[in-house]
């Protein structure tokens, strides 16, 4: 068993050497001017590349059971809705089965409208996309 002594810890640590030089100094955040003087944009305030979409889940009306039909027309028609989402209209290229959590495990994950079993009050059935959040609701 190799002995530590005083020696041992004045060796150089990689870790301490600080390459960068950033490690234990003071650096200036590069936005810190803007947000002290009130003029940093708010993420609201910036642009996008597209316009954002805003979701609505619909959740269950009863504690336990099973949705054995989905009437969706209303909110298909509705202005401005560009998905509708549940266990009898899945998007294209969802499949059964979600993906694995990691590697080893033995069993996919099932996406949250897989299936229409009802296991709790106020679980998620559906989710509405639509151009504005008024719109999804």
């Amino acid at each position: 068993m190799a002995s530590t002594t005083l020696a041992d810890y004045a060796a150089p640590n990689p870790i301490s050497r600080n390459r960068s030089g950033i490690i234990g100094r003071a650096v200036d955040r590069y936005e810190g001017p803007l947000k002290v003087s009130g003029t940093a944009p708010y993420a609201f305030e910036v642009a996008t590349p597209s316009p954002p979409a805003y979701g609505a889940l619909v959740g269950a009306a009863i504690g336990f059971g099973q949705v054995s039909a989905v009437d969706d027309s209303a909110a298909r028609a509705a202005p401005g809705v560009k998905l509708v989402w549940h266990a009898f209209a899945k998007p294209d290229g969802q499949g059964e089965h979600g993906a694995r959590a990691y590697v080893g495990q033995q069993g996919s994950s099932a996406p949250t409208f897989a299936n229409p079993h009802i296991r709790f009050f106020g679980q998620p059935v559906a989710l509405v996309v639509a151009d504005t959040a008024e719109n999804a609701q």
